[in-house]
């Protein structure tokens, strides 16, 4: 069985999101949904999401504490603004014994060379080879294997580069070739270029151990997705 878990601010939830929780709702009855919120209250449309209300600016702190309540041994972390496939689902569900962590094929859901790019990047580059997955991959780990790690480490932004980092450690990922399906509302809102080449500024940021909530001040300014400041 499995626990999903959606971090969200002001209760938003995208349509991309919407449509896994209706398929994990019509199609999973064992399945956990979790909606962890932050700021304006989430009021779900379909009766088995289990919310939870903080107050943070955190999405990691959300996340564990997503974590923390849910009840099945396999956790999706489902981007609030990715969707999953119910082919993909079912095969977590299949094949939960020999999976221990890894995640979703990523896609765009507007085609662009760039945002192209990016994605096989995303799987091939970044995802295979350094096995570090960003959380609109959409990433299924055990959580005894969460538990043992100590959960997300608590940053502002590029929590799932360090999740990732000490998951490596434990144990090889799984890229599964079912698609996340994400939005690509920055690259839509601060131009595709502007948004790639900010990408890259802030990963040299991180790699230069900056601070990371100024790192995210910058990240969210003028779009506010997971965080305000």
């Amino acid at each position: 069985m499995i626990s999903i878990i959606i971090p969200i601010k002001d209760g938003h939830v995208s349509d991309l999101c919407q449509s896994t929780i209706d398929i994990v709702e019509e199609n999973i009855p064992t399945a956990q949904i979790i909606v962890v919120n932050s700021g304006k209250p989430f009021s779900p449309t379909k009766s088995r999401v289990l919310v939870s209300e903080i107050q943070t600016n955190s999405r990691a702190q959300r996340i564990n504490h997503g974590i923390d309540l849910a009840k099945n041994e396999m956790i999706i972390l489902l981007h609030p603004r990715s969707a999953l496939s119910l082919e993909g689902l079912n095969y977590i569900l299949s094949n939960e014994k020999e999976l221990t962590w890894g995640a979703f094929t990523h896609k765009f859901d507007k085609e662009n060379p760039l945002l192209k790019f990016t994605s096989w990047y995303s799987n091939n580059v970044r995802g295979k080879i350094r096995e570090i997955y960003y959380l609109d991959h959409c990433l299924y780990i055990k959580k005894d294997l969460l538990t043992k790690i100590g959960g997300l480490p608590d940053l502002d932004i590029f929590e799932d580069t360090a999740l990732c980092e000490r998951l490596r450690k434990e144990s090889s990922s799984k890229l599964l070739p079912f698609v996340s399906t994400t939005s690509a509302v920055r690259f839509s809102k601060n131009g595709m270029l502007r948004q790639s080449i900010l990408n890259q500024v802030l990963k040299l940021c991180y790699m230069l151990k900056l601070n990371n909530e100024q790192m995210n001040k910058v990240y969210e300014y003028g779009i506010e997705l997971n965080s305000k400041y």
